[in-house]
């Protein structure tokens, strides 16, 4: 079962056709090394 846990996400830069809306869910993936 999916599991909701809040994070913080910061996004360097978003497509203006993304419309980004608080409360939905979403997939993340964490890429190490990528030097941020």
């Amino acid at each position: 079962m999916a599991q909701r846990i809040p994070v913080l996400i910061h996004l360097s830069s978003v497509p203006q056709a993304v419309k980004l809306v608080a409360g939905r869910t979403v997939s993340v993936a964490i890429i190490e090394g990528s030097g941020s």
